[in-house]
């Protein structure tokens, strides 16, 4: 299993309100691509990020590289709930949980060659537009390519 698949099962497992709402990376291109408004809100989609490699040691007969990963939680929320009021969700509180659940992680399927746990790298607002407020956050781990 890779940082993706077990980011989301993470969120899934930690952040209730996003139960049931997490997506990947095709599943939002799916969704731009259509221009389809959000049936339900939040939602979040976990993408790859950043992969920035380190310092490397060419041993005789091994290889061994430091890795910086990333990954990017893409959130989406209505500013607006369907009779015009204020959503329910209160955006700072989604940023908190998730972060919450994803500070000090270490993702199973990198656990051998992790260096370290999830870190957050950067938040930032992406877009509020047509009602629609998407936040990205973007996490990092420290991790070790390495051949035999």
């Amino acid at each position: 299993m890779g940082i993706v698949r077990d980011t989301i099962e993470r969120l899934d497992g930690q952040v209730r309100i996003l139960r049931g709402r997490i997506g990947t990376a095709v599943d939002l291109d799916a969704l731009m691509e259509r221009e389809v408004r959000l049936a339900a809100s939040p939602w979040a989609w976990v993408i790859p990020g950043r992969l920035t490699g380190g310092p490397a040691d060419d041993l005789v007969g091994a290889f061994r590289q430091s890795v910086s990963r990333q990954v990017s939680v893409i959130l989406a929320m209505r500013a607006r709930d369907a009779t015009g009021g204020v959503e329910a969700v209160d955006l700072e509180d989604l940023i908190e949980q998730v972060s919450e659940a994803l500070i000090g992680y270490e993702p199973p399927g990198i656990a051998q060659s992790a260096r370290g746990t999830m870190k957050l790298a950067r938040g930032d607002l992406i877009a509020l537009r047509s009602g629609i407020i998407i936040y990205a956050l973007d996490f990092s781990i420290e991790d070790e390519w390495r051949q035999p």
